[in-house]
């Protein structure tokens, strides 16, 4: 697999790097092992997608619908949660459906970063905001 799956922040954030080429098998399969049965769902506060390193999307449209259906179950189990989405250039056509299927079937804050520290400084902020909001 083209990615490696990291969970961060005391196990309560999960970064998913990708390299090199990808496809849409690659990023279902992906989507389906998101929330590892092994772990407590409700610790899990957001989600960081490194894309920096991909040399080539390959995804149909195909894909991209069984990709999202997964993404909503996940939704379901994480519920809204920020997610970061960090790619240096926005080239691709399947990589700008994946981001418009995100944001608009979600229940997820979805944003795109052109860095992983822009990324980083996002969430940092947003989770802030939600435990004040929480408090």
């Amino acid at each position: 697999m083209p990615y490696q799956t990291e969970i961060t922040n005391d196990g309560t954030g999960i970064l998913r790097t990708w390299t090199g080429a990808v496809t849409g098998q690659e990023i279902t399969e992906a989507a389906a092992s998101l929330v590892p049965a092994d772990r407590d769902a409700a610790h899990i506060s957001h989600l960081l997608i490194d894309l920096t390193r991909v040399t080539s999307f390959d995804v149909s449209v195909e894909e991209i619908n069984a990709y999202m259906a997964f993404q909503e179950e996940n939704a379901e189990i994480l519920g809204p949660i920020p997610v970061a989405l960090v790619a240096p250039k926005a080239s691709s056509p399947s990589l700008a459906r994946m981001y418009g299927a995100l944001v608009g079937i979600t229940s997820w804050e979805v944003f795109p970063f052109r860095t992983v520290s822009e990324a980083r400084v996002w969430l940092t902020a947003s989770l802030m905001k939600r435990s004040k909001a929480v408090v």
